[in-house]
């Protein structure tokens, strides 16, 4: 049975000036290593390569390897086998994931002065930084081990978590803390070459919320911003895949696993991750702004005060009495239909609700809800309880249903000059949309 120090290389870079750079990689594929690329750099950091010698671990055997591509901006090269030969390796696989502080890390690689048996570090994630363009690294490591020799030549080497996966690579030892480069940040570049990323998570919501709200004006942009501090703060995307699953979409995608809906948000075309969670952010910052509950994803709870009971039942008596009123808020993203059609369907499998529900429903299609669906639309669909002479759709007695949406919800607060406006705009909404 192969260990992980199986997939896990030297690499030593011969320049044109005869001059040599040791460093570390490791195999994530037939043929395909990745390292540093400052490992592929001379002292004056030119590549300028006379060939690249690389001995697996418990080789003897050097393989004659050349780059691929490279990112300088993370400081990664992909290297692939300039031979035919068809000796394999095994490899290590890449995750994308928001790495938390304190989580568990090894590493193996072969520092200099120890290039033929490798040496092992283990430690924790020290800290974590946002991701900038104008530094490299973005992960600070604590070890636990020293290193018997020095830290030179150990870059490249795989940072590996708790579950076997690769979460970043590393990079240096500046004066304090040893530093790595996370697998995140160079998603964008491993995917352009058609290598794997598993994704298992993704970011919080501050890193989708960005301009979120910019083409509000004034105030009610600054309360926007204000609320959706919350849900930030509050609401974790994991929690909501998790507890969701294949229920986040419309229609539903049975039989989906968590991991499989993760990697379909995250790469399917029809799917955009900015979009998916930008609409649950301004969604639930909405509910937010009207004082609902979210604290369960799968019944997010509003209640709007003092609906006129005219509004709600055709021939009664007292049509200016008024009621409060409890909704579940349902949520989902549509891929493909437009609105007016997801609106039809979706008010179609309405008996089988037992509660108040607004339906709101979210596309990366511009055009989704150019279609309106009017009252006569929906008419059509249900049979109203108190004169129910038409044959459609029951809906169980005192049941009040709605389709909206999210660019409804997103115009009316648009539109508002404040946020006591705001609350009273979706309230009326949300009032016609159950009519």
């Amino acid at each position: 049975m192969s260990s992980y120090k199986d997939a896990i290389c030297h690499i030593e870079t011969v320049f044109d000036d005869f001059s040599k750079n040791n460093g570390t990689g490791f195999f994530i594929g037939d043929g395909l290593i990745l390292t540093c690329y400052h490992n592929m750099l001379n002292q004056k950091e030119e590549p300028s390569i006379s060939n690249i010698k690389v001995k697996s671990y418990g080789s003897q055997s050097p393989i004659e390897f050349e780059i691929g591509d490279s990112c300088p901006e993370c400081d990664i090269a992909l290297l692939r086998n300039k031979t035919n030969n068809d000796e394999e390796n095994p490899s290590l696989s890449l995750v994308s994931s928001d790495i938390k502080e304190q989580e568990k890390w090894k590493l193996f690689g072969f520092p200099k002065g120890n290039t033929s048996t490798g040496e092992t570090l283990n430690g924790v994630i020290q800290q974590v930084t946002k991701i900038k363009t104008d530094t490299i690294c973005d992960i600070d490591l604590n070890s636990s081990t020293e290193i018997k020799t020095e830290h030179a030549g150990l870059s490249g080497s795989p940072v590996i978590s708790s579950s076997g996966e690769v979460i970043a690579i590393f990079r240096h030892q500046d004066e304090r803390v040893l530093q790595a480069v996370s697998v995140k940040k160079c998603a964008s570049f491993l995917r352009k070459n058609q290598i794997e990323v598993n994704a298992t998570s993704f970011n919080s919501f501050e890193e989708y919320r960005n301009g979120l709200f910019n083409h509000f004006d004034g105030n009610i942009k600054s309360d926007c911003d204000y609320e959706a501090d919350t849900i930030v703060r509050e609401v974790d995307p994991n929690t909501i895949v998790s507890e969701r699953k294949a229920n986040l979409f419309f229609p539903e995608k049975k039989g989906k696993s968590v991991k499989e809906i993760i990697s379909h948000i995250k790469s399917h075309k029809d799917c955009c991750e900015n979009t998916f969670w930008q609409g649950w952010l301004e969604l639930l910052t909405y509910v937010q702004i009207l004082r609902g509950d979210f604290s369960d994803i799968n019944s997010i709870q509003l209640t709007l005060n003092g609906i006129e009971l005219g509004n709600l039942f055709s021939g009664v008596s007292e049509k200016s009495k008024k009621v409060d009123m409890k909704f579940i808020i349902s949520f989902f993203f549509v891929e493909t239909d437009c609105f007016f059609k997801v609106a039809q369907k979706s008010l179609r499998n309405a008996s089988k609700l037992n509660a108040n529900t607004i339906s709101v429903f979210n596309s990366q299609d511009r055009n989704f809800d150019l279609k309106r669906f009017t009252q006569a639309d929906k008419d059509k669909i249900i049979t109203q309880v108190a004169d129910p002479t038409n044959a459609g759709v029951r809906i169980p007695d005192r049941i009040h249903i709605g389709v909206l949406p999210l660019r409804d919800l997103s115009t009316e607060v648009a539109s508002s000059s404040s946020l006591e406006d705001a609350i009273l705009n979706l309230s009326k909404l949300i009032q016609n949309a159950i009519k």
